[in-house]
C-alpha cells in the first residue's frame, strides 16, 4: 500500500454492520472481510507468529524495566529469591480472565497504522476505554481523531454485577473469608505418612477428573494421569499424591474428597494421598493475611509502574486496558490464591521427607510456580511439569520470551528441570518460541491414551439423511449458550437433512437442554470413547479441547468461533477441521460433512501413543 494515503480510517467496534461507504474499515471483532471492511481479527491471524512474540517480548520488558533503578522483577521479592512478578496475571497470560487479545489486537492495529499513515481516524464504539487509547495515540501520532460512541446493550445488574465493580482490595477480602470456607473441611482430612527414597515419584494434580466407578469401590484412577497407577505398581514405584480439590458435580463437596482419598490410601500399599488444603493453618492463615498488607503497599510504592506500559518502539500504551490486571494481581483475589499457595507449599515441602523424582500437571499457572519455587527451597530432587492437554497456539500459559526461560539473573523465574511433552505438536509448538531442547522431553499422552485402541470412524451416509451431531460442551457457559443459539438458528436451513443433537456438557459447567426447545437436545455423560461410533460429526466451542478427542477418533469437527476471540481451538491450523462464526457457514459446514460420510479421514497423528507407555518408564527412571 501506499505511504501516503490521506483518508479516514474507521475502526469499527459496534454490533451493527458497518456501511461499505466510508472508506477503509477495520471491524474490532468478527472475522468476515468484504471489499474495503477488513477483520481485525483476521489480520492477527495473518500475522500470528510475529505479534505473538510481539506481545510476550513485552511481557518480558515489562518485568525487566528499572523503577528507581531496580528491575520490576527485583522490587516485587516477597521471599528470598521468589519475586512475586512471576505469579501475577501478566506473567500467567490466562486469556480466559485477562485482556490479551484485547492488547494483541491493539499491537496489530499500531502495526496497520505505521503502515497506512491515515491522516485521520474515527473510533465507532462503546469502550471508553478503547477511546482513550486511541485517542493518546492519535494525539502522539500527530492524527486528527474523532470518537462516535455507539450505545451498548445495558448489562443486568445482579450480584455478580455488583461483585466485578467492587474495589480489588475488597474483592481480596471477600476470597479471604471464602477460601477459608471452601478448604476449612479438608485441614482436618488424614495425613498419612509420606514415602521416601529413590523408588518413590512425587505427583501434584487436581482432584476432579477422576473416574467415577472405580473411585466407588477405593481405586484411585485419574483421567489426568491414565495408565500410570497401574505402570508404577508393575516396576515397584511408590507414588505420593498431592491433590488439589476443585469442586465439580462427580465430587461436589470436600466431604466425598476426604472419603474417596481415604478409601484409596486403605486399599493400595503403594500409593498416599493428601490434599493440598489439608495442610491448611491458622499461622498460614495469618502470614497470607500480612503477605496481602505487604503486596498492597508495594503496589502503592510502584504506583508509577503506568509509564513502562509501552511496548518497545511504540507511542502505544497498554496501561488502561491492563491497568485492571496489574491492580488485582497486587491487591484484589488473584493475589489472595496465590499467597494461600506460596505459604502451603512452603510449609508441605519443609516437612516432606526427600523427594527425588516429581510431576505436576502444567498449564504454567500461578500454584505451579509456588510449587517449584518451594521444591528447589528445600532441596528436592528432579521435578518435571506434565502438560496434559494440548498446546494451543494463543494459549499464552504455555509461552514465554526465550530471554526469560534462559535467564541466569537472580529472582529468575521458577521452573521445572523439563517439560514433558505428549505429541509432535507440542513439541513443535515450543521449539517455534525457541525454548531451549534440553528443557523438553516427550512422554505418552495418558489424557488421551484410549485414542490409542480407538478405530477411526467412517461413517456410512445415511439413506435416511439423519445427521447426528455430537455437541461437545465448553467449561464457559457463554461459548456453551453462543454454539447452541448459532445451531438452533441453522437447523432450519438444513431443510434436506433431519438433525438430531445430543451434547456432552463439560463436568464443570453444566447445560439446561430445557433452554434450548427447539434443538430437543438429548444429553450424555459417557465417555467420548464409548460414544463417538454413534454420531456423524461434532460441534466445538472455541476454546475447549473436547474436539480433539472427536477429532482422532475419525469424525468430522465443526468449530464454533468466538467472533470477540482469537482462534483459541487445539485444532487451529488443522486444515481438514471448519472454524464458522456465522449461521450461513455452518449451515455449510454440516451439509459438507454430510457429503463427505463414508470419506477416510486424513492421517490425523496429534499424540505420542503407546499402551505399553515406554516413553514413561524413561521419565519415571531417569
Amino acid at each position: 500500500m501506499s505511504d501516503n494515503i490521506s483518508y479516514v480510517l474507521t475502526v469499527w467496534d459496534s454490533h451493527q454492520i458497518p456501511p461499505d461507504n466510508i472508506g477503509v474499515v477495520y471491524c474490532w471483532n468478527g472475522y468476515e472481510e468484504k471489499g474495503s471492511i477488513h477483520s481485525l481479527l483476521s489480520y492477527v491471524e495473518k500475522h500470528d507468529e510475529r505479534l505473538r512474540q510481539k506481545y510476550l517480548s513485552w511481557i518480558h520488558d515489562l518485568g525487566e524495566s528499572l523503577i528507581g533503578g531496580r528491575r520490576l522483577i527485583d522490587r516485587l521479592v516477597i521471599k528470598e529469591e521468589l519475586s512475586y512478578w512471576w505469579m501475577t496475571l501478566f506473567v500467567e497470560k490466562n486469556a480466559y480472565i485477562s485482556s490479551i487479545f484485547e492488547a494483541i489486537r491493539l499491537l496489530a492495529l499500531y502495526e496497520i497504522l505505521e503502515e497506512l499513515k491515515p491522516k485521520s481516524i474515527q473510533l465507532i464504539t462503546a469502550n471508553v476505554v478503547l477511546h482513550k487509547i486511541f485517542k493518546d495515540v492519535c494525539h502522539k501520532l500527530k492524527i486528527r481523531y474523532r470518537w462516535e460512541k455507539k450505545s451498548a446493550n445495558t448489562p443486568h445488574i445482579g450480584v455478580k454485577s455488583i461483585y466485578y465493580i467492587l474495589p480489588h482490595p475488597i474483592k481480596a477480602m471477600i476470597e479471604f473469608g471464602r477460601y477459608i470456607q471452601r478448604h476449612w473441611a479438608l485441614r482436618k482430612s488424614h495425613k498419612p505418612k509420606w514415602f521416601e527414597g529413590d523408588s518413590t515419584r512425587f505427583f501434584c494434580s487436581y482432584f476432579d477428573n477422576i473416574n467415577i466407578s472405580a473411585a466407588k469401590k477405593g481405586n484411585f484412577d485419574s483421567y489426568y494421569w491414565s495408565g500410570l497407577q497401574t505402570l508404577l505398581e508393575n516396576q515397584g514405584y511408590q507414588s505420593n499424591w498431592l491433590q488439589i480439590y476443585i469442586p465439580c458435580e462427580a465430587i461436589p463437596n470436600p466431604h466425598v474428597a476426604k472419603h474417596w482419598t481415604e478409601n484409596f490410601n486403605n486399599k493400595s500399599s503403594h500409593q498416599r494421598h493428601f490434599f493440598l488444603h489439608s495442610y491448611l493453618t491458622w499461622k498460614i492463615i495469618y502470614r497470607v493475611f500480612l503477605g496481602w498488607l505487604h503486596l498492597w503497599y508495594l503496589s502503592w510504592c510502584l504506583r508509577g509502574i503506568k509509564h513502562f506500559f509501552s511496548p518497545d518502539n511504540s507511542f502505544l500504551s497498554l496501561w488502561l486496558l491492563m491497568k485492571d490486571d496489574w491492580v488485582a494481581s497486587l491487591s484484589g483475589k488473584p493475589a489472595i490464591d496465590n499467597l494461600f499457595s506460596i505459604e502451603l507449599f512452603d510449609s508441605i515441602f519443609k516437612k516432606a521427607p526427600y523427594q527425588k523424582m516429581g510431576f505436576y500437571l502444567c498449564e504454567n499457572q500461578p500454584w505451579e510456580r509456588a510449587l517449584v519455587y518451594s521444591w528447589r527451597k528445600y532441596g528436592h530432587g528432579c521435578i518435571r511439569g506434565v502438560a496434559h492437554a494440548t498446546v494451543r497456539f494463543w494459549d499464552l500459559r504455555y509461552f514465554l520470551d526465550s530471554r526469560t526461560v534462559e535467564s541466569t539473573e537472580q529472582n529468575r523465574i521458577p521452573q521445572p528441570d523439563q517439560i514433558a511433552l505428549n505429541g509432535q505438536p507440542a513439541v513443535n509448538s515450543y521449539m517455534s518460541i525457541n525454548y531451549p531442547e534440553k528443557k523438553i522431553i516427550a512422554c505418552e499422552a495418558l489424557r488421551f491414551g484410549f485414542l490409542h485402541n480407538m478405530k477411526t470412524i467412517i461413517r456410512e451416509r445415511r439413506k435416511d439423511k439423519v445427521i447426528h451431531i455430537l455437541i461437545l460442551g465448553d467449561s464457559v457457559a457463554f461459548a456453551n449458550n453462543k454454539m447452541l443459539r448459532l445451531l438452533e438458528e441453522a437447523v432450519p436451513y438444513l431443510s434436506d437433512q433431519t438433525i438430531m443433537c445430543t451434547v456432552k456438557p463439560h463436568p464443570n459447567c453444566r447445560i439446561n437442554v430445557s433452554d434450548y426447545p427447539s434443538l430437543k437436545l438429548k444429553l450424555v455423560q459417557n465417555p467420548l470413547s464409548e460414544i463417538l461410533h454413534m454420531f456423524d460429526v461434532a460441534l466445538s466451542s472455541n476454546m475447549t479441547s473436547a474436539g480433539v478427542d472427536a477429532y482422532l477418533g475419525g469424525l468430522p469437527v465443526v468449530v464454533i468461533l468466538d467472533e470477540t476471540k482469537l482462534n483459541f481451538s487445539p485444532l487451529r491450523g488443522q486444515e481438514d477441521v471448519s472454524f464458522v462464526s456465522t449461521v450461513s457457514a455452518l449451515v455449510k459446514a454440516l451439509q459438507l460433512s454430510y457429503e463427505k460420510m463414508g470419506d477416510k479421514p486424513n492421517n490425523r497423528d496429534f499424540f505420542f501413543l503407546d499402551s505399553e507407555l515406554p516413553k514413561w518408564s524413561y521419565l519415571l527412571a531417569n
